[in-house]
């Protein structure tokens, strides 16, 4: 039940209480409860170069989608400090000015980045003029002694309209080779010593990119889930990290030119977004893959009420990670035994080997027998993250009796790609995603939905015919693999950093449904999502959350996104999944299922703005749909009473438009 505490503090959160002050009445935001937390969005400028069109991410410094003819030449230009282990020192922003006309447009700012010992500072200038060429220049300054892994300039390409195409590459030496964006992921780098890389836009049209400071090469960058091609610097093949002494100055510039016949500039924008057309080819049906959940990282058992709430879920197994280099894993199996016992599930074990691997396999299966759980697979992970060889796979088989075996990394894909399974022995190739591995604002998040159905893709060019599990998908990444010492203390009233306040949001059912739409068109077998219960769970625990001012959710109630899995879970057994496109699928997802004669459409708004839908494909039952919205007006409902709010929805005609962040689910026939 919902107490009148968390009503009040969610309502005022997310904007469902008016405010009385000084001035009157006045509506606080929704966006809690549309993406995690109170603050707005960042603004974003858009730009327009003649023929070209762009938008400038104020909170990231970047240049983003920059377009020519609705086609995406680039997709992010941006400058990072890379610290020791790879993360990201946060830009911040000041002293932008903008100037815009009929000849194009001019951007200047200011970045520091700046924290604990890294202080690096650099100004920033971006030019696009009537021909369509732009420019993006950086000029730094460390003002500290620090150690970097990458410092300057990344820009990334998109893979719709460049993937599989040809293009010349520029070297040191003002050597030009032809090559190929990879259409498959590329473990390893398709281009090296970059200076400029030309491919076509479209027939009669060019785009040349030249990189300028700095050594550059290209790298596939969806091993990590990323939906672009990545050139960067410095070469990963030089020595790092790399001791940036104070006063090193380091400057760098990237140019877009077009060449060839270029389209006419586009007379007016439109003021209102245009429909999101949504085709579904009922021809293209694949089963629905078994979606499992992992054992709560809390350690508490589950109540009575999160055992009925989950078992609406039907979940095909529960995850229990058991690190056989030390003696907790007897608990934490032992715990996942009961909670799979109590939903009525098998178990999915997640083994982490030592160099032992023969013995503690032994151990482990002894200890599942012993336990009688029904295990639907087992996940074998060696100590060194690399693949898999029958030699060594066949004794430790043995040990799980007739259970199926995985094999490949704990890690992301990147992992499995450059380190493949050998042989033949195993029963299916396992990895896990994650969408955050190198930024984490709403809209790349987005972005990388669509290179998840390119690792499943891709894994099946090397998995001897055998079947993918994904495991698991989460919203953050749950360690840092690069760490080079162990993981820093948190700070005192901040999340750990794999929570993620967006797993309680409806921005989170909607990441979740564009996830579960590209594994499960791309017939992946198995996988598993998030956590039973808490920060990363499908709902919240009993006690609520610990640091409600951070992740402000419903104590005892579900989030968003476990409505996203109850609407698949009567199609669990038999249902199909049926392939359908989305005209734009940075605003709109859909997933399209059928059981028979019963059609079910789940549509997710990713954007704070409306959308416009049209429908496509389907015919049966359109007059008579059943309509369910999750939204900013029902989430307090959904949250807090999910069997009242999971009843019959309403009967009427196909939503033509979305609310920011709307996830709604039409019946059909």
């Amino acid at each position: 039940m919902i107490t009148r505490r968390d009503a009040f503090r969610l309502a005022v959160a997310a904007g469902s209480l008016r405010i009385l002050g000084a001035q009157g009445a006045k509506d606080a935001p929704a966006n809690v409860l549309y993406y995690g937390r109170k603050d707005p969005l960042p603004d974003v400028i858009s730009l327009q170069a003649g023929p070209v069109s762009a938008i400038f991410d104020i909170e990231t410094a970047s240049l983003r989608y920059v377009r020519v003819a609705n086609q995406e030449i680039v997709r992010t230009i941006y400058a990072a400090v890379r610290d020791s282990d790879w993360g990201t020192v946060e830009p911040r922003l000041h002293d932008l000015k903008v100037t815009t006309g009929e000849s194009g447009f001019e951007l200047t700012f200011d970045v520091d980045c700046v924290r604990d010992n890294y202080d690096f500072v650099w100004r920033g200038r971006i030019t696009g003029d009537r021909a369509g060429t732009v420019r993006f220049t950086f000029d730094g300054q460390a003002r500290k002694t620090f150690l970097r892994n990458r410092l300057g300039f990344a820009v990334l390409h998109p893979i719709r309209g460049v993937a599989g195409k040809p293009a010349r590459v520029r070297k040191s030496g003002n050597v030009t080779e032809t090559g190929t964006f990879p259409d498959l992921i590329s473990p390893h780098q398709p281009f090296f010593e970059v200076r400029s890389i030309t491919h076509e836009v479209q027939p009669g049209l060019e785009a040349e990119m030249k990189f300028e400071g700095e050594v550059f090469e290209t790298e596939d960058h969806r091993n990590w889930t990323d939906a672009s091609y990545k050139t960067y610097c410095t070469p990963l093949a030089l020595p790092y990290p790399v001791e940036v002494k104070q006063g090193t100055k380091v400057s760098q510039a990237i140019e877009i030119r077009l060449k060839g016949d270029l389209p006419a500039a586009p007379r007016r924008a439109r003021m209102s977004p245009a429909p999101v057309t949504v085709t579904v080819d009922a021809k293209a049906a694949r089963a629905v893959p078994k979606i499992g959940l992992g054992v709560a990282h809390h350690g508490q058992a589950l109540t009575p009420v999160e055992v009925t709430r989950l078992k609406a879920l039907a979940p095909a197994h529960l995850r229990v990670d058991c690190r056989l280099a030390g003696g907790e894993w007897r608990d934490a199996l032992k715990r996942a035994t009961a909670d799979a016992a109590s939903l009525g599930t098998a178990l999915e074990v997640a083994a982490h080997l030592p160099e032992d691997a023969a013995r503690a396999a032994e151990e482990l299966g002894a200890a599942i027998t012993e336990s009688k759980a029904r295990v639907a697979g087992v996940l074998l992970y060696r100590a060194e993250g690399k693949g898999s060889a029958d030699a060594w796979l066949a004794p430790l088989k043995k040990a799980f009796g007739t259970a199926r075996v995985g094999v490949g990394t704990d890690d992301g894909f990147v992992a499995i790609n450059r380190f493949r399974p050998e042989g033949s022995g195993f029963d299916a190739v396992c990895y896990s995603i994650n969408p955050q591995v190198h930024a984490i604002d709403n809209m790349t998040m987005v972005e990388n939905l669509e290179a998840q159905a390119d690792t499943v893709r891709t894994a099946r060019s090397f998995a001897a015919g055998k079947p993918i599990w994904v495991s698991p998908v989460t919203l953050k990444m749950r360690y840092n693999p690069n760490a080079r010492g162990p993981a820093a203390e948190i700070p005192e009233g901040t999340l750990p950093p794999n929570a993620d306040a967006r797993q309680m949001s409806l921005y989170g059912a909607g990441w979740t449904l564009g996830s579960l739409k590209y594994l499960a068109e791309s017939d992946v077998e198995r996988i598993t999502y998030y956590e039973t219960t808490g920060w990363r769970g499908v709902m919240e625990t009993a006690k609520g959350s610990g640091l409600p001012e951070k992740f402000p959710s419903v104590a005892g109630g579900v989030f968003p996104l476990y409505h996203v899995f109850a609407d698949l879970a009567p199609f669990a057994a038999k249902g199909r999944v049926v392939r359908s496109e989305t005209g734009e699928p940075l605003r709109l997802s859909s997933l399209v299922l059928r059981l028979g004669p019963k059609w079910r459409v789940l549509l997710a708004n990713h954007s704070h703005e409306v959308c416009p839908v049209r429908l496509e494909g389907l015919s049966a039952g359109a007059r008579g749909a059943m309509v369910r919205r999750l939204n900013a007006e029902t989430a307090m409902g959904a949250m807090s009473k999910p069997e009242a709010f999971r009843r019959p929805g309403v009967r009427g005609s196909i939503p033509q438009v979305l609310g920011p962040y709307e996830v709604v689910t039409i019946d059909l026939g």
